[in-house]
């Protein structure tokens, strides 16, 4: 059935076009894209089509995630092997599968594909995933390792598009509420969970980089997060639980240590070993170089830099403070610069931008004077 009323703003094309609209750099979006399965319960088993009615306290939880509502993709397709029948929706090009009083909503690959090439033909910057391990990284589905992964990166390095279903033009609802003011500082996402090089438009690719399970890194006793390749400063690896990925920057970009994400090279370091092995690809001049000024009437010159961003010590351990905690975004106790995201028991330690402080209100990093708890902040 067609969209209507407040449910026709409730999807991806109508949130992407709203950005662009209003004049967002289509270069600065990124279109999300589960690797799992939101879950409900029905009222009644007979009753399982959309829109069927449902008892409100969310799907049974799964045998590995365990948490209600909730599903790995590697979980939903045991329960398509066990009895489940999948659908699909045709508007919405997604699929949904059917168990009993289970109902699951999910993406699977050739649903991904339709996506990505929504993203391809909308020129925005690419995608982002939730999260590596929710794929099928054992093969388990009969797909082979990673399916979802690699039908996003695969569909991302081809050049042809798949026909997809445009949805109507709709004007953005009219509301009165008051502006939210303009001087908060939302929290960048510097930790991204797929490989930065599938995030191009470019047609010239010949190669796709998919990201994979290694042995070349353990995992084990680690934090969850982000570790840099002690062989390749171009390279970096994921732990998620004991579970450790391997992924490549993109081309003439370095992993900043620092900062846990890729970055220029000039703002990392890394030693002379490490460079040997890189390409020779050179990184665009930044904009603002360092200022060179010659004393007066002397030789001597004073070299002015930009201060790198003042990274607090992570420390502590974020499992443990997640542990038992209901999946979301905690300021740390100890230090309002400083949150935890909690997802399934595993704790990720992350700071906020140097001079910004995390407002659980608003579930993201602001000023200090906005939080009441962190008015006498200072690094």
């Amino acid at each position: 059935p067609s969209e209507t009323g407040n449910e026709t703003y409730l999807n991806v094309e109508w949130a992407v076009n709203y950005w662009l609209q209003k004049g967002a750099p289509a270069e600065k979006l990124n279109v999300g894209m589960p690797l799992y399965g939101r879950s409900f319960t029905l009222a009644s088993s007979s009753n399982n089509g959309l829109s069927a009615p449902d008892r409100g306290n969310g799907g049974q939880a799964g045998r590995y995630t365990r948490e209600a509502g909730f599903l790995a993709y590697y979980e939903i397709c045991d329960m398509l092997k066990t009895g489940g029948t999948r659908h699909w929706i045709p508007e919405m090009e997604v699929p949904y599968v059917v168990k009993g009083d289970q109902w699951v909503g999910y993406d699977d690959p050739q649903s991904l594909k339709f996506k990505v090439d929504f993203v391809k033909s909308k020129g925005v910057g690419g995608v982002m995933v939730w999260a590596l391990d929710l794929d099928d990284f054992s093969g388990s589905c009969g797909e082979g390792k990673y399916p979802l992964l690699r039908a996003i990166n695969d569909e991302l390095a081809s050049g042809q598009v798949q026909q997809m279903t445009n949805a109507p033009t709709t004007a953005a609802p009219t509301t009165t509420t008051t502006q939210r003011p303009n001087h908060q500082t939302n929290h960048p996402n510097n930790h991204p969970t797929g490989a930065p090089t599938t995030t191009t438009t470019s047609s010239s690719i010949k190669t796709t980089h998919h990201i994979g399970s290694t042995h070349r890194f353990n995992c084990i006793g680690k934090t969850s997060g982000f570790y840099a390749d002690p062989n390749s400063c171009t390279q970096y690896f994921i732990c998620a639980g004991t579970q450790s990925f391997e992924v490549s920057c993109a081309s003439g970009l370095l992993f900043n240590d620092a900062t846990k994400f890729c970055d220029w090279p000039y703002n990392v370091r890394c030693n002379a070993q490490q460079i040997a092995h890189q390409t020779t690809t050179r990184a665009p001049v930044p904009t603002n170089p360092p200022q060179t000024t010659h004393a007066h009437g002397t030789q001597h010159m004073t070299t002015t830099t930009t201060q790198a961003p003042y990274i607090p010590n992570l420390g502590g351990d974020a499992n443990s403070f997640c542990r038992n905690r209901a999946d979301g975004h905690y300021r740390d106790p100890a230090n309002c610069g400083m949150f935890y995201q909690c997802a399934m028991n595993l704790g990720f330690h992350e700071p906020c931008p140097p001079g910004t402080v995390f407002n659980e209100a608003i579930i993201a990093c602001d000023f200090p004077f906005r939080v009441a708890a962190c008015q006498n902040y200072s690094p």
